[in-house]
């Protein structure tokens, strides 16, 4: 349960004086009611004499202020954050202030100013519609222009960037309906002058998505997708260009037990002319999915999940019947975590909600501390009976001319390594020096007002990838054309994935895909008439790969899978010594395997470690209490206090590993060699002081070590098969069986499988977050992320959801495909570097996703009932902005009553839940109860209905809206109310996302939210496309 008490008007008693004014002065949520003594969170607020919130503070004293216009005491023209301020021990920083300067016709901001001093411009339209932002520092622009308004044909919203190199601007022209619905996407070909990209949508009478296409470019022909819906405009069926279908057959189904609910099913068919792949979701009436079962040929695979009565996960149940189980405090904070293979698990909290200590099942410590912004600024770790480790210690803001660090993380260090980061005005990575023992390594990154990578440079031994003088270049819908020196020329599809890349070398690969289906059906990589490599690849109806065709019979493969997507069998056509079947129990076990030899031996189901095997054909696997294998009748293995690989000793020779402050790894050292690691694209030989060999990957297919370079050729898995030297010929090549062990076993390329680096000197590949066995086909550490994540799952050892042929784990906590694009479209993030290269979730960071519950998705840091630590550490691990975390004043932006309907409170309750969830997302502006979508805005004209909450964000362009509903009758009614609310957002030029809470059902004791509804997008919301049109809904829908 939960307990909330709310003051208002500097009451000392929450019910004790009626309110006068209606200001709230203090939140009180209680974590603990019933212990002694009680344990509270608590929010301050004061106000002036105009009812303006001038200030907002928590239980520990951390404080923002906002000072007003003297004039109409309407706009707030200064903020001072919490680091502005000394509190607890922590001193003042007086640079932690914002401005603002405001369009008073329009009611908006007309300049904003942050802490670093840089200015972001706001102009309006003579409707007070955005028209174009700009900032100071970079030159970067996002220019919003209206065309044809009025005519249904021809109306559209533009938005403009600035391309890379001053080449012009791209742009997005979202074409909408009268009614408000956008049916065309375009963007820019791959020249000015070249065919445009398009995207079509069409629109049933009743507003469902009718069909889709592919992005194509104008003049091909679009290859649709078309839906069915059944009269509660659930879907029913997709259609697919290929002629093969997907159907959902939705159904209610009252459960058993002595307290029956209604639960909605929906059973997915995927449909070919010749099979039927089948499976099945049970959701609550508040959307949580309580059963996922696959179909086995007719044994059920069962996944089962259990949530308390405020919608929190408490249980989690395998289809072999091991159990997960959590426990919480009263403001949603997990507690414990008992997992079959993880052990069992605490967490404490302090009274700002910020997690502080954490207990594994070996006794080890793990302690946090924290500045007054919430930034993680200390981390421990203290193993039973030993000395404290330091594996994180943070300093943030540090001032360096050219530079805009505040608010930024600017050093990171522990004993292993340190790190020094630049940031640029777009607050990403312009310089990073890695210290690793006595060795600095720097990267340095040059931005135009694009925002794109134009150069970057690493020291010592230069190396230039892109200079002043030859630039990296971009095509016109603003992907890397190509690199002097490098890379020649870059092609790609209208829907952005790779279809050809050239480089310096003269060597050239090609990528085909299925015009119907978008997936990848031939790699070829060829240098002029010479093929050096040619894959093939065969598809099922649902894009598994059953054969791969090379030049040699030796590279050829056929494959089969079961209903559960798991690799039964792989056939090489010219080596049968490489043939194998696979075996697996119904909880993702792997039973056999033929190249091992032998049967993989598992402890019962409610035993520990069901899903680590102790026995593997003579050998004898052992396990610490973490589930980390310690030793497997070869190996010896030594884990750190964070539960990362710290020693192998394998044949009398020990192999040290160790791991710098943001969790990767940046040493690797035995009797054999030393490499050290200043980043993920980055290896150093340290054996000659003073002529140390460098080797960098500045794009995922270029090595250059020295002065040498090396191009290397993938498959389709991003697994490296060729290396390719400057003349264009073949260096070395390999081949992998199916869970990646290299065949030929002299290939000296680090990066290997996967685009991964194996280590031949342990057998194993390091995999970011853990390590593989490609031998054994499993981790040897428990993944500690959520199991209930996509891509993660219920066994905590398997690869890739045992189908290593399809899918990937790069990250060493989640599966995915692979898109060529990923590696190749350009897209640079803060490292300056392709995604490709971003440093992935660690070691530690499955400690953030134990803890912090199930309840959230993909790709989203905020939200879904998340502490404020949970965010902040996944933040710094993924190389977000430390400042993006949840934001310590959420209480100030809320503003409005809400609205009281029915006989109970759950109506106002839901509406405070949800607007208590946006507030705490830092890029939110302001969260608005039960106001008019015209003061939500400070616009006029837009919309006087008054949604019951409406968030306005940062970026002065993106607006969502939540109703609650208190039963799935007038749901219907309600996302039309959305949808025409949207709609009117949209033509004022901003984008706009809905949401629909449906309250949970009658038997539900408590009337409390339902909170399974989500944005369509994630907790944190971020832009789409300009004018884009998305509605999510709870419930039974």
């Amino acid at each position: 349960m939960g307990y909330d008490e709310t003051y208002y008007d500097g009451n000392t008693g929450a019910n004790a004086t009626a309110p006068i004014k209606g200001n709230l002065t203090r939140s009180r949520s209680f974590s603990d009611y019933y212990g002694s003594p009680q344990k509270e969170v608590n929010q301050y607020f004061a106000y002036d004499s105009f009812g303006n919130k001038v200030s907002a503070s928590n239980g520990l004293g951390h404080k923002t202020e906002w000072d007003y216009d003297a004039t109409y005491h309407l706009y707030p023209i200064a903020q001072r954050s919490p680091r502005y301020f000394a509190t607890g021990g922590q001193s003042a920083d007086t640079r932690f202030v914002s401005s603002a300067a405001y369009n008073v016709v329009c009611g908006q901001p007309a300049t904003k100013t942050d802490p670093n001093g840089i200015v972001k411009t706001f102009i309006y339209d003579a409707f007070c519609r955005p028209y174009q932002v700009s900032q100071s520092i970079t030159g970067a622009y996002v220019k919003i222009r209206f065309e044809n308004e009025g005519n249904p044909a021809t109306q559209a919203l533009v938005r403009l960037t600035p391309l890379p190199n001053g080449a012009g601007e791209d742009f997005t022209r979202s074409y909408y309906d009268g009614l408000g619905r956008v049916y065309r996407v375009e963007t820019p070909g791959e020249t000015a002058a070249g065919a445009k990209r398009i995207a079509d949508t069409e629109y049933d009478l009743r507003g469902n998505v009718l069909r889709t296409a592919f992005p194509r470019f104008v003049g091909e022909t679009a290859q649709w997708a078309t839906n069915s819906y059944d009269w509660a405009d659930r879907l029913t069926k997709t259609v697919y260009a290929d002629a093969s279908q997907t159907t959902f057959d939705h159904s209610l189904d009252s459960g058993t037990g002595t307290n029956p609910r209604l639960f909605a099913v929906t059973e997915t068919n995927q449909i070919s002319a010749t099979l039927t792949r089948q499976s099945k979701t049970v959701s609550s009436t508040r959307g949580d999915v309580v059963q996922i079962v696959r179909d086995l040929g007719g044994l059920a695979l069962t996944e089962s999940r259990s949530y308390d009565v405020l919608g929190r996960l408490v249980g989690v149940s395998d289809p072999g019947g091991s159990t997960w189980s959590y426990s919480y405090d009263m403001v949603g904070n997990r507690l414990s975590a008992s997992d079959p293979d993880l052990g069992a698990w605490s967490y404490v909290y302090d009274a700002a909600n910020r997690l502080t200590s954490q207990i594994d099942a070996r006794g080890t410590v793990t302690a946090l501390a924290y500045d007054q912004m919430d930034r993680l600024t200390l981390k421990t770790a203290t193993a039973s009976g030993a000395s404290a480790v330091t594996l994180t210690q943070n300093t943030y803001d540090q001032a360096a001319a050219g530079f805009y660090n505040i608010g930024q993380l600017t050093t990171s260090t522990n004993p292993a390594a340190t790190q020094a980061i630049k940031y640029d005005g777009f607050g990403k990575v312009a310089r990073q020096d890695v210290t690793i023992g006595t060795l600095t390594h720097s990267t340095t990154n040059v931005r135009d007002a694009s925002g794109q990578t134009l150069a970057t440079k690493y020291l010592p031994v230069q190396l230039d990838f892109g200079t002043s003088a030859a630039p990296l270049q971009y095509t016109a819908a603003n992907k890397l054309l190509s690199a002097s020196g490098f890379i020649t020329s870059t092609i790609y599809e209208a829907d952005g994935q790779t279809k050809e890349i050239s480089y310096a070398n003269g060597v050239k690969t090609s990528f085909t895909y299925s015009p119907t289906r978008r997936w990848l059906t031939r790699v070829t990589t060829a240098k002029g008439a010479t093929v050096l490599l040619d894959n093939q690849y065969a598809r099922d109806f649902i894009g598994r790969i059953t054969g791969t065709t090379g030049l040699v019979a030796s590279d050829s493969w056929t494959y089969g899978y079961d209903k559960a997507d798991r690799l039964t069998s792989s056939d090489n056509l010219g080596d049968n010594t490489l043939d194998e079947t696979f075996v697996y129990a119904a909880n993702d076990n792997l039973t056999s395997r033929t190249r091992v030899g032998g049967t993989y031996v598992y402890p019962s189901a409610s035993a520990a470690r069901p899903h680590a095997p102790t026995a593997v054909g003579a050998k004898t696997l052992a396990y610490d209490a973490n589930g980390n294998m310690t030793s497997d009748g070869t190996r010896t293995l030594v884990w750190d206090e964070a539960n990362r690989l710290k020693t192998v000793t394998l044949a009398a020779n020990t192999v040290s590993l160790f791991y710098g402050p943001d969790g990767a790894r940046t040493k690797k050292s035995s009797s054999f060699a030393t490499t050290l690691y200043p980043d993920a694209s980055v290896e150093i030989n340290p054996a000659t002081p003073g002529g140390e060999i460098y080797t960098r990957y500045p794009h995922a297919d270029v090595k250059v070590t020295g002065a040498t370079k090396a191009f290397l050729h993938r498959d389709h898995l991003a697994s490296v098969r060729l290396v390719t030297d400057a003349s264009g010929n073949i260096a070395e090549a390999t081949n992998y069986a199916s869970y990646g062990e290299r065949l030929n076993t002299g290939f000296q390329t680090q990066k290997g499988y996967i685009g991964e680096r194996f280590d031949p000197e342990t057998g194993l590949l390091y995999l970011n977050a853990r390590y593989m066995d490609p031998v054994l086909g499993r981790f040897i550490s428990p993944d500690d992320w959520d199991p209930t994540k996509e891509g993660v799952g219920t066994n905590r050892y398997a690869y890739a959801q045992n189908d290593p042929v399809n899918k990937a784990d790069n990250n060493g906590h989640q599966s995915g495909g692979w898109d060529p694009s990923d590696a190749w479209d350009g897209d640079r993030d803060d490292d300056g570097r392709p995604d490709a290269f971003d440093r992935h979730p660690n070691a530690d960071d499955g400690m953030i996703q134990e803890m912090s519950g199930a309840r959230f998705s993909a790709g989203s840091l905020t939200g879904g009932g998340l502490s404020k630590q949970t965010v902040n550490d996944i933040a710094k691990k993924m190389n977000e902005r430390q400042n993006q975390g949840v934001d310590p004043n959420w209480a100030g932006k809320i503003q409005g009553t809400a609205q009281q309907t029915g006989k109970d409170s759950w109506h106002a309750d839901a509406s405070y839940q949800k607007a208590e969830e946006y507030a705490k997302d830092p890029n939110v502006a302001s969260v608005h109860l039960n106001q008019s979508i015209d003061t939500a805005l400070g616009m006029k004209g837009v919309s006087k209905q008054r949604p019951d909450v409406t968030v306005t964000y940062k970026d002065g362009t993106t607006v969502h809206i939540c109703e609650c509903v208190s039963s799935s009758q007038s749901l219907r009614s309600q996302v039309q109310k959305n949808q025409k609310n949207i709609q009117k957002i949209n033509q004022v030029g901003l984008n706009a996302t809905s949401e629909t809470v449906v309250r949970s059902d009658s038997n539900d004791p408590t009337g409390r939210p339902a909170t399974g509804a989500a944005p369509t997008t994630g907790g944190s919301l971020s832009p789409a496309a300009s004018g884009a049109i998305s509605n999510g809904t709870g419930g039974l829908y």
